[in-house]
């Protein structure tokens, strides 16, 4: 199983230990940061996503999370073997109820070295040519639902990809490559 989400080990931790969790979301709009207490039933994918899904003690209600969206650290709150998933309850079927249809796709365009990341080139479409310092590559559009994921499959590109627009994803894609680079402090 392979995901990049910091999030992804302690909750699947608590889910294996029946414990239930604190953690800070951001919720998409209005944004705005608020601390969660969950009784987490399990963790899914969904159309490229990570999503806990568990009862909201603070809604009393069961709710789904997106993972790209916790901020922080996951706390464990309570003991475990506390949390019990319900018989009825497929985890999938929910996220799907809950997330609905994606967002509306936006165009962004991108460089892309000659030669290299073929996987982005099977979904964009080649617009251009153009040199970039000195490398050639061509100049692609492609249709994002979610930028926020589109950001850190870009990213994993290196300096074979740069975004051209739109600039909020190219800011993004920037923040998690300087974040690669920044050595890690000393703790």
């Amino acid at each position: 199983m392979r995901t990049t989400e910091p999030a992804f080990p302690p909750l699947l931790a608590a889910v294996q230990a029946g414990t239930a969790v604190t953690f800070d979301y951001r919720r998409p709009a209005p944004a705005e940061l608020r601390r969660r207490h969950l009784e987490p039933w399990g963790v899914v994918s969904w159309r490229g996503r990570w999503y806990v899904v568990g009862h909201d003690r603070d809604r009393d209600a069961p709710r789904c999370f997106r993972l790209s969206r916790i901020v922080g650290e996951v706390r464990p709150s309570g003991r475990p073997g506390s949390v019990r998933r319900p018989d009825h309850v497929d985890l999938l079927a929910f996220v799907a109820r809950n997330e609905g249809e994606p967002p509306p796709a936006s165009t962004a365009r991108l460089w892309v070295a000659k030669g290299h990341a073929a996987g982005l080139r099977r979904r964009a479409t080649i617009v251009g040519h153009r040199v970039l310092d000195g490398v050639e590559g061509d100049e692609v559009e492609m249709q994002l639902h979610y930028p926020d994921s589109a950001a850190r499959w870009i990213a994993g590109y290196g300096a074979d990809v740069v975004v051209i627009e739109p600039d909020v994803l190219r800011k993004s894609v920037h923040e998690r490559l300087l974040a690669v680079a920044r050595p890690e402090a000393p703790r």
